[in-house]
């Protein structure tokens, strides 16, 4: 309860001043209400899009990590042989040096189409819009 000093008519009068200022507020309120709601519709509108594009990635990055995995390995493998290549002992024995060289070429082989599908998959993330 307010004590205002006067008469009634001061009373009425900052009474309504009183009303004239909330509706103020109010439609204040109710344009920055307005103002926000869009915002908040591009930001809901930009969260689905960041999830789709999730969405499509996931699968192809599970994929783009497998053939790394496996190219990592081959690379291993590779490296390795190429080592034994340049060791004499390893020429000592012709049956160990043939099946050098086919597991070489096997390998290079192997890598070149890991190459070639990791390159296509990375193409297709590319392809996703941001």
């Amino acid at each position: 309860l307010d004590l205002y000093h006067g008469t009634v008519d001061d009373y009425l009068q900052k009474y309504h001043e009183g009303a004239e200022i909330d509706r103020d507020h109010s439609e204040e309120r109710e344009k920055r209400k307005s103002i926000l709601q869009p915002e908040k519709e591009q930001k809901r509108i930009e969260a689905e899009k960041r999830q789709e594009r999730y969405r499509k990635l996931k699968p192809l990055k599970k994929v783009l990590d497998k053939i790394e995995e496996e190219i990592a390995l081959m690379e291993e493998k590779k490296g390795e042989i190429e080592a034994a290549f340049s060791d004499q002992k390893t020429y000592e024995d012709e049956r160990a040096i043939q099946s050098l060289h086919i597991e070489h070429d096997k390998i290079v082989t192997r890598l070149d189409s890991l190459y070639d599908e990791w390159a296509d998959i990375e193409g297709k993330v590319s392809s996703i819009p941001q």
